[in-house]
């Protein structure tokens, strides 16, 4: 079935365009049936809280707070769902949700944040407070009974028991406390329960404050430390570095596409500069290193873009395309340096697929006493890293140190033991 064209009419209800609301937006839309409504109607369309937060580029805390007692949703989160929620369900589902309203009726309600604080007060989720509330779940017949009595949705309520988010309303924690007081559990009992000595102790952090204070390149800084740390996919990103990255890039993922430009420039002017002076290590590993950063931006940015839609998907591949194509132009140089692969030099294409070499651990420095066979890898003191071609005579082999050394005849034991690689 063809979906329906968009209109401008303001009584279009779903099928009126979205306007384009970014995070810079500072206004927060109150949270009515008709919002609820929505709300809810988007976590339906996901398997989970996980997939629904990634999809608008927010975290599962926040989208759990929307749920559970936040009387406010920034405006622009509001926007990506609705949009999100244009694609992903039927026209009349959407109509049933807005409950006769139009998208812009709904907006129009939104207003001015003024710096006040709209965020609940939270508990940090920690292993011991999961098992209070295990303990209030094991009191009722079922989970969906726990859930109801404290007035949560019983998917937001799953999610909090299993650890997947990180926080929780101290509002819903204190009805939960009340409830298991009402069964026979006593204060002192629950607070042992819960590692603590009074529940003031257990409320989160707010990430706000601090995230205020990062600079662009301070938020640069940070997702290039979790490059090189290979936690760039972590779902434990730190939360002032996600609210930082989309205050001042629109969103996170925008974020990491500034620090992988800048990482990619880096790492290529450097390999360059390796190859052109034969310091074959230092290019091999800095290879290494930029296959695996572009391999950790694929996959970041495959996530982030799998709802993005045809220009925002182009936009990632095209990157992606282009970062593949210098590292393997540098790859391919490297290699012919040392003759590693016979592949041509206008093929680059050709070594995606190709291990780079560990050049480091498989290099033995050169030993004359030793026996060396076509493919061995030798660090000579004078000539640098260097490549067996072939043996010309029984006690001499044939070496090529690249094209600024170029080819070296060198002496060789014929009868010796063969070189053993250096310990990884």
């Amino acid at each position: 079935m063809s979906t329906p064209t968009a209109t401008p009419s303001l009584n279009a209800g779903p099928q009126v365009r979205t306007p384009s609301i970014t995070s810079v937006d500072r206004r927060v839309l109150p949270i009515d049936g008709q919002v609820r409504n929505l709300l809810g109607l988007y976590l339906s369309a996901f398997k989970n809280y996980d997939e629904a937060a990634r999809t608008i580029q927010i975290s599962k805390d926040t989208v759990a707070k929307y749920f559970e007692g936040n009387p406010n949703i920034a405006l622009y989160v509001f926007d990506r769902m609705y949009s999100v929620l244009k694609d992903k369900v039927e026209p009349a589902k959407l109509k049933d949700a807005l409950d006769g309203a139009s998208y812009e009726e709904i907006v129009s309600r939104a207003r001015e944040r003024n710096g006040q604080q709209i965020d609940v007060v939270m508990y940090k989720m920690t292993s011991r407070l999961r098992e209070v509330l295990t303990l209030y779940t094991n009191s009722f017949p079922s989970r969906a009974r726990a859930a109801a009595k404290i007035g949560i949705n019983p998917r937001t309520f799953k999610a909090y028991v299993k650890g997947d988010i990180a926080s929780f309303p101290k509002g819903k924690f204190e009805q939960v406390v009340k409830i298991l007081r009402e069964k026979g559990h006593s204060e002192k009992e629950l607070l042992e329960l819960s590692g603590v000595s009074d529940w003031s102790e257990l409320v989160a952090p707010k990430a706000r404050a601090e995230s205020a204070t990062m600079s662009t390149a301070d938020v640069i800084k940070e997702i290039l430390a979790r490059f090189e740390a290979g936690t760039l996919n972590s779902r434990a990103l730190d939360k002032n570095l996600q609210a930082a990255a989309a205050k001042l890039f629109g969103d996170f993922g925008s974020a990491v596409r500034a620090a992988m430009q800048q990482l990619d420039e880096r790492l290529n002017r450097q390999i360059e500069n390796d190859i052109s002076k034969g310091n074959y290590i230092d290019a091999f590993k800095g290879i290494r290193k930029l296959e695996q950063f572009i391999g950790t931006y694929a996959m970041r940015e495959r996530t982030a873009v799998r709802t993005g839609g045809y220009g925002k998907k182009k936009e990632w591949f095209d990157d992606l395309k282009a970062m593949r194509e210098r590292k393997n132009r540098l790859k391919l140089q490297a290699f012919r340096a040392l003759r590693i692969h016979d592949f041509p030099a206008d093929r680059p294409e050709l070594v995606e697929n190709v291990r780079t070499p560990d050049i480091e651990h498989e290099v033995s420095d050169y030993d004359p006493v030793r026996r060396y066979q076509p493919g061995d890898m030798l660090k000579h003191p004078e000539f640098g890293v260097g490549r067996v071609l072939k043996l010309v005579e029984p006690r001499m082999i044939q070496v090529t140190f690249g094209p600024k050394t170029g080819e070296k005849t060198l002496v060789m034991n014929s009868q010796g033991e063969r070189p053993e690689p250096r310990a990884g």
